[in-house]
């Protein structure tokens, strides 16, 4: 196992680029938003039956690149939101996106 977890790191490094470790301002942040959305359309799921999760944002990173270029052919196995923090940003803003969503689609159910 720790022979996967050097290899896994050592991948990271690799891949490393300084944006990573910058400040997200927040107009950046809501480019960043309609990726979740997109990514659901793309999959033709319903907010409401996806469950938030370090996988489903690493899914979402392939959708942001049509959002904002530094997410282009980003490396997903390289996130990692515990050590920088424009993907701690990221994966925040995933996790606030989908509950949104939810929340709307709850909404609109009960309107119904």
């Amino acid at each position: 196992m720790q022979m996967s977890g050097k290899h896994d790191q050592e991948q990271i490094d690799g891949n490393y680029q300084e944006w990573w470790d910058k400040n997200v301002h927040h107009k950046t942040m809501e480019k960043w938003r309609p990726a979740v959305q997109a990514y659901l359309d793309f999959e033709y799921l319903k907010p409401t039956h996806e469950k938030f999760s370090i996988e489903l944002v690493k899914r979402i990173i392939s959708h942001a690149g049509k959002y904002d270029d530094c997410w282009k052919k980003f490396p997903r196995d390289s996130f990692d939101h515990l050590s920088y923090k424009a993907h701690n940003v990221f994966y925040l803003m995933v996790e606030e996106e989908l509950r949104a969503l939810q929340a709307d689609a709850e909404e609109q159910k009960r309107a119904a």
